[in-house]
C-alpha cells in the first residue's frame, strides 16, 4: 500500500474486502427498537487478533497497510494473547498505515482499545463513513488525533475545510484507553474515551452532502516521527456497534471475552 505525505481530509480510494465476525446480542431493547437504521441483524464487526497467527498483520482477513511496520504481537498484548501493533519505523513518511476490513455499514459506535507507548509520534483513529465524496473517494465520521503533547483532537469539517478541534480527553504513554466514535442517523457524532464522552460535533460526510457517513472501516494513521523509530501504538477489541447506543460497548466487550473462553 503506497504512503501518502499529506493529511487526507476527507477522500478516499481503498476499499477492502468485506468480511466480519459476529456476536450475537441480547435482548433487543439493550440495542434499541430500529438500531443501525432497522438493520434487523443487528450485527458487530469484532476482532481481537487471537485467531492471527504471529507475524505480520496485512492479508489476515482482509487486514492491510504499511506491511513492514505493522504485525500481530504476542509480546505485551492489551487483551488475550495476542494484539496488533503499528511501531514506527522513524521515516517521517506520513499516511494510512493500518487498514481493517470493510464492514457492514452502519450508525453506532466504532470502537478500539489502543496503548501508545511514546510521545513523539502523531497517530490517528479514523472513523471511514460511506458517504461519496464525488471524486471516487468517501468522507470520513472524524479522525480522531493523539497528539505528541497528550491532548486529544477531533476532526470537523469547517466551511469545507478539515479544522482539528480539541477535546475533553488525554492520554498516557503506556496505559490503555478505549477510544470510540458515535454516528447516529441525524449527523451528530460523539467521540467517547473510556466510555466518558470528550468530544460533540457533527459527521463530516452530514455537513458536506447533508447525509451522515454510516460507519465502515477503520484507518489508522502514523505521521512515522524522524527520530521516533521504535515508538509504537498497540490495538485490540476492535468493535463496530449497529447501534447508536454507548453503552452497547459493554455488549461488545462482553461478547469479545466469551470468545476468548
Amino acid at each position: 500500500m503506497p504512503r501518502s505525505i499529506a493529511i487526507v481530509v476527507g477522500l478516499l480510494t481503498l476499499v477492502a474486502p468485506a468480511i466480519a465476525e459476529r456476536c450475537t446480542p441480547p435482548a433487543d431493547d439493550l440495542w434499541g427498537a430500529g438500531a443501525a437504521g432497522g438493520n434487523a441483524s443487528r450485527a458487530s464487526y469484532l476482532e481481537d487478533f487471537e485467531s492471527f497467527a504471529v507475524g505480520g498483520l496485512a492479508g489476515h482477513q482482509g487486514w492491510s497497510g504499511w506491511a513492514s511496520n505493522i504485525r500481530v504481537i504476542d509480546d505485551t498484548p492489551i487483551g488475550g494473547m495476542r494484539s496488533a501493533r503499528h511501531t514506527s519505523d522513524g521515516s517521517g513518511f506520513v499516511g494510512f498505515e493500518i487498514v481493517s476490513p470493510t464492514f457492514t455499514p452502519a450508525y453506532g459506535v466504532l470502537a478500539a482499545t489502543l496503548r501508545l507507548s511514546g510521545a513523539n509520534v502523531t497517530y490517528q483513529f479514523n472513523a471511514l463513513g460511506d458517504q461519496p465524496t464525488g471524486h471516487d473517494g468517501f468522507y470520513f465520521n472524524t479522525a480522531v488525533q493523539f497528539r505528541t503533547d497528550g491532548t486529544i483532537a477531533a476532526l470537523q469539517a469547517a466551511g469545507g475545510v478539515g479544522v482539528f478541534q480539541d477535546t475533553a480527553g488525554t492520554w498516557t504513554p503506556g496505559v490503555p484507553f478505549q477510544i470510540a466514535v458515535e454516528v447516529l442517523p441525524d449527523g451528530v457524532l460523539n467521540v467517547y474515551k473510556d466510555g466518558a464522552d470528550i468530544f460533540a460535533g457533527m459527521d463530516i460526510g452530514f455537513v458536506m452532502t447533508g447525509t451522515a457517513g454510516r460507519t465502515q472501516q477503520y484507518l489508522g494513521w502514523a505521521d512515522n516521527a524522524i527520530g521516533s523509530a521504535g515508538q509504537s501504538m498497540t490495538v485490540d477489541d476492535f468493535t463496530n456497534v449497529l447501534v447508536p447506543e454507548p453503552a452497547a460497548l459493554a455488549i461488545a466487550c462482553a461478547c469479545l471475552a466469551a470468545r476468548r473462553r
